[in-house]
């Protein structure tokens, strides 16, 4: 387990979910549209959409590669 990583990504995290919110709460509160939450929410949805399956894809090249074989089943522990 590499507990370096993990924090590293536990606090950047937070922190971007922290300062998120306040920018969408300042921007509503501002322009009292609350279409700018659905907008960010969208965007942040549709980027997952195409980037979490290509960099499954790229993994999986990699693999392919290196001769690993994807069927196997790894112990969860």
């Amino acid at each position: 387990m590499n507990v370096d990583y993990g924090a590293a990504c536990t606090v950047s995290s937070t922190i971007g979910s922290f300062l998120g919110t306040i920018i969408i709460q300042r921007l509503i509160q501002r322009t009292q549209r609350n279409s700018y939450l659905i907008y960010a929410l969208g965007i942040g949805l549709g980027l997952s959409m195409f980037l979490i399956p290509y960099q499954t894809f790229i993994d999986l090249q990699k693999d392919f590669e290196n001769k690993k074989n994807i069927w196997v089943f790894n112990s969860p522990c």
